[in-house]
């Protein structure tokens, strides 16, 4: 567990963070639940059922359960679990060396930015 600072704002101490993301409340990073379902729907289109439950049985009890549970996509999430998860799909489908993430990241941005944004995205870009 790595103590967490108080915060700057109010002083107050905050709950120890946990490796598994668990135990911060004000200062635990999180990410919003649409990375995890884009990243899953990736793992289920290019690994079928067999990869899904290979992904799942690498990582934590506590992972797995949350993503067996569902993730809503605007919900947050802990960002350990949006890195565990790239970590093991990389594992299962892709060389171990997380080169797979680029591809997961199209595929995710494809799938999640409604048409309005990814006007403002291209032209931006």
């Amino acid at each position: 567990m790595v103590a967490a600072p108080p915060s700057p704002h109010t002083g107050e101490v905050r709950a120890p963070r946990t490796a598994d993301g668990h135990g911060g409340r004000t200062g635990e990073v999180r990410c919003k639940g649409s990375a995890i379902t884009s990243r899953m729907r990736f793992l289920e289109e290019r690994g079928g059922d067999a990869a899904r439950a290979a992904v799942l049985e690498r990582l934590s009890p506590a992972f797995a359960e949350r993503l067996e549970a569902g993730v809503l996509k605007n919900a947050w999430v802990p960002f350990d679990l949006f890195l565990a998860l790239n970590e093991a799909i990389d594992a299962e489908l892709g060389q171990g060396d997380l080169a797979l993430c680029r591809e997961m990241g199209r595929f995710g941005a494809r799938l999640n930015l409604p048409t309005v944004y990814r006007l403002f995205y291209k032209v931006g870009s």
